[in-house]
């Protein structure tokens, strides 16, 4: 059971193994512009399959995202009353004017 198990990784790691030389070897022995088109179209695949871990939370490395309910209407963390260094009670704020 081990060996075989042993066996299935092993085909695992040499099949994403046999992609580095296919993708080197889209570059050797081609024109200019054929490498910049490979390069613009990797760089194009790199930030669609960023975005996906992002919106996905890929193993959790980016922590969690409020939904649109959240973002909408966030929680406001005011306090409802407070108390100055005499220990009384402030009730509610009232808005002074200063005339100076």
């Amino acid at each position: 059971m081990i060996k075989k198990l042993f066996h299935i990784i092993k085909r695992i790691v040499r099949g994403l193994l046999g992609i580095f030389p296919w993708y080197i070897n889209l570059y050797k022995g081609r024109a200019w512009y054929t490498k910049a088109a490979v390069g613009i179209v990797s760089f194009i695949v790199a930030i669609f399959l960023y975005l996906g871990m992002v919106d996905t939370n890929f193993l959790w490395l980016f922590g969690k995202s409020p939904g649109f309910v959240e973002i909408k209407t966030p929680p406001t963390y005011a306090a409802s009353e407070i108390y100055s260094a005499d220990s009384a009670l402030s009730v509610g704020f009232t808005k002074r004017i200063v005339l100076l």
